[in-house]
């Protein structure tokens, strides 16, 4: 499995889990009738404007611990990260910012990391970057 089809496992996943966002009361309101709560108390606030039931709290971030996890233990293999990194290079437009850092950021890569450097360094070499 490359990253972008675990990207995209991990995308439906979270797409099937019930959450729902809200940037205005009727939008509140609409999303709480949908989660089947009457009570703001009975919400989680997950950030960005998103919220689950408070009750499946502990599933949603179980959910992301091992969508971390599986990233994390994939990213121990050079080639899979070397295609990580050419996917977030196009993905955060460095053939027009010329600029890696926002995909090492995304990787949770470190310019520190000797490792690191040297996969961004192949990843350079493979992708195809020209205007």
């Amino acid at each position: 499995m490359n990253y972008a089809e675990l990207s995209s496992m991990h995308q439906k996943e979270v797409d099937a889990f019930p959450l729902r966002a809200a940037f205005s009361p009727a939008q509140l309101k609409t999303g709480m009738e949908a989660l089947g709560v009457e009570s703001k108390n009975e919400l989680h606030d997950i950030g960005g404007g998103c919220f689950i039931r408070r009750s499946d709290k502990d599933a949603f971030y179980e959910m992301m611990e091992r969508h971390s996890n599986q990233l994390e233990k994939a990213l121990e293999d050079d080639a899979f990260a070397i295609g990580a990194l050419i996917y977030e290079l196009n993905n955060h437009e460095y053939v027009i910012t010329g600029n890696p850092s926002e995909a090492m950021e995304i990787l949770d890569f470190n310019i520190d990391n000797p490792r690191h450097v040297n996969l961004l360094n192949e990843a350079l070499q493979q992708g195809s970057f020209q205007e």
